[in-house]
């Protein structure tokens, strides 16, 4: 009678396995339990044993494939995390400003920053944390779930390895008497208008050249591209600040494209290639004006402030 309890307890305990909530009705191992009858269940343990152990090896190996692959995104979370913070350190060499020209500007960044390096096993730390809660949120399939693209998961790895412990960035004040003293990004908003419109510039040209940067191997004598700006001059017209614009846009390789209707003799002079257009043309047919070159300056109204400049690389090209 005890051989036969024992035997029953035991039979009971392997099909308690298929109501089991850790196991979620997933185990379809464990539901052939439930067409036994004992004895035919007793017949077949051999088999049945065998076949758990079969199971048992193909999900360790499932499992050592799936840590495979969490050290191998860690490896690519790692290397992004490298770039993240070689693109920050960069910031200040890019904002440099021209040598001469400045004043007491001349050859000190624009922009300062300060920022928090996490050593090799912190960064481990963080960007363990940040994995877990990536596959977490994706299995959860949360409203809340942060962006997985690759801007996302840039996002995301600075936030985790950089941010959380604060970047302090400070900036040179574009006041009229210059002074090489640093103040806290903040205090932007108390800035005036043509002081803020050049902070703006000289920011955007940082972020264009360090763009360039990336897509041209990190070569600075290349070409950053353009910046198209409508009418900087309303609130910016003081002169030391619209040749500030222009000294940076020249040393970052940026050419600025201007609009204005303004003639002040500031702008003429920082702007020596000019093009004057007017919207006087009047189509007959539908009434609609047209921009054309004003012709005052020429006589005949061709393009004459443009010019053709070829730049050479460091291959020869």
């Amino acid at each position: 009678q005890r051989i036969r309890n024992e035997r029953a307890g035991k039979l009971k305990t392997a099909r308690d396995v298929t109501t089991n909530e850790r196991f979620g009705g997933k185990v379809s191992l464990a539901k052939r339990f439930e067409a036994y009858t004992d004895d035919n269940l007793l017949d077949e343990l051999t088999q049945i044993r065998a076949d758990l152990d079969q199971r048992i090896a193909s999900n360790r190996d499932r499992l050592t494939g799936l840590k495979q692959t969490r050290e191998q995104l860690v490896h690519m979370m790692n290397g992004l995390a490298d770039e993240i913070l070689a693109l920050l350190k960069s910031i200040e060499k890019v904002s440099r400003l021209p040598e001469e020209g400045m004043g007491v500007w001349s050859g000190k960044p624009f922009i300062k920053m300060s920022f928090h390096q996490p050593d090799d096993a912190e960064r481990q730390v963080a960007l363990r944390g940040l994995l877990e809660e990536l596959i977490e949120s994706r299995r959860s399939r949360t409203a809340d779930a942060p962006d997985t693209d690759a801007s996302g998961l840039m996002r995301s790895i600075a936030d985790r390895v950089v941010c959380d412990k604060h970047i302090h960035v400070q900036i040179l004040k574009p006041t009229p008497v210059r002074t090489d003293t640093y103040e806290n990004v903040e205090m932007l908003r108390h800035y005036s208008g043509g002081e803020g419109v050049t902070v703006a510039i000289l920011m955007y040209l940082t972020i264009v050249q360090l763009r360039a940067q990336n897509v041209q191997s990190s070569r600075r004598l290349q070409d950053a591209g353009f910046l198209l700006l409508d009418n900087p001059f309303g609130k910016c017209n003081r002169e030391d600040l619209v040749r500030m614009q222009v000294q940076l846009a020249d040393q970052l390789r940026v050419q600025l494209v201007v609009l204005t209707g303004l003639r002040e003799p500031v702008i003429m002079m920082s702007y020596p290639r000019r093009v004057r257009l007017v919207n006087d043309m009047v189509n007959r047919v539908t009434g609609a004006k047209h921009v054309r070159v004003d012709g005052d300056g020429d006589g005949d109204g061709n393009i004459t402030a443009v010019e053709n400049l070829r730049r050479f690389s460091f291959n020869g090209s």
